[in-house]
């Protein structure tokens, strides 16, 4: 159920920096930034490469990371002569320091939160990880991503939502909330807290009665789809879902979501059988 490279991070508030330290004194401006971050662009797509580099040696940290169970797939340390190679082979854009901690937090609390092994993560582990437990590097505005889903994109957005539904993925679930589900707690307790009745069906593919969408008034609507997808215990299932959207931020987000009604379409035979 790929989607393709929809992805835009927020940079405002990094590009009010730069003007900023365009005034310090020389040297000041390196001190104040002292990562050049880099990541690819398949985030919305559950998950994606990010490169920290510190300036001062030229080396970098490289995180594989999926935003399920698996969290941290790899960590690999680049000498300065790799990673232009790095930079050259891949499509990617840059964020700030702040941003790549939160993705890196948002896998790695992946991994933790079911309970998945963290054993072979070496003991001499990038200062990066273990700056995603420390409550600073969430306080700042700087560190906030947003996603760019324009409102032309509904199936785009309503393939991610569906995508991130089938991942587990809770924090990117509540970053295409609707402002008013945001409202209700932070983004962190969101996710620890989060369960949902489909969040163990393996979503493969999905159509949306166009027919029955309703318009609420006020740039709200309400769409009925369905689902197609497999079970823990091995049904192929079609499942009924109300979503209701509204526009905010120039693109459509998530406001309630409902499971109308499931239905078993057959049953996978088990293995031998």
């Amino acid at each position: 159920m790929g989607m393709g490279q929809v992805i835009s991070f927020c940079n405002i508030v990094q590009k009010k920096r730069q003007q900023d330290l365009r005034t310090l004194p020389p040297g000041m401006a390196q001190q104040q930034e002292p990562y050049a971050c880099y990541v690819t662009l398949e985030r919305l797509n559950g998950y994606c490469d990010l490169l920290i580099r510190d300036r001062a040696t030229g080396r970098a940290d490289w995180f594989f990371l999926r935003f399920s169970p698996e969290g941290l797939i790899r960590y690999t340390s680049l000498e300065q002569a790799e990673v232009p190679q790095w930079l050259e082979r891949r499509a990617h854009c840059s964020i700030t320091y702040l941003q790549a901690i939160r993705l890196l937090g948002d896998a790695v609390r992946q991994r933790y939160k079911y309970h998945e092994s963290t054993d072979w993560i070496p003991e001499a582990q990038s200062v990066h990880l273990r700056r995603i437990w420390q409550e600073e590097y969430y306080r700042d505005a700087a560190g906030d991503i947003s996603w760019f889903l324009p409102k032309q994109e509904c199936s785009a957005m309503l393939q991610t939502w569906l995508q991130a539904l089938g991942n587990k993925d809770a924090v990117l679930l509540y970053d295409l909330s609707a402002s008013q589900v945001q409202g209700r707690a932070q983004r962190s307790l969101f996710a620890h807290c989060w369960s949902h009745a489909l969040e163990d069906f393996k979503i493969l593919g999905y159509e949306v009665d166009r027919e029955s969408v309703l318009y609420n008034g006020m740039d709200d609507y309400t769409l009925f789809l369905t689902v197609y997808g497999s079970s823990r215990d091995r049904q192929m299932l079609s499942v009924d879902l109300r979503l209701r959207l509204v526009e905010e931020q120039a693109g459509f987000r998530i406001l309630h979501d409902q499971v109308l009604e499931s239905r078993s379409i057959y049953q996978k035979p088990c293995c031998g059988q």
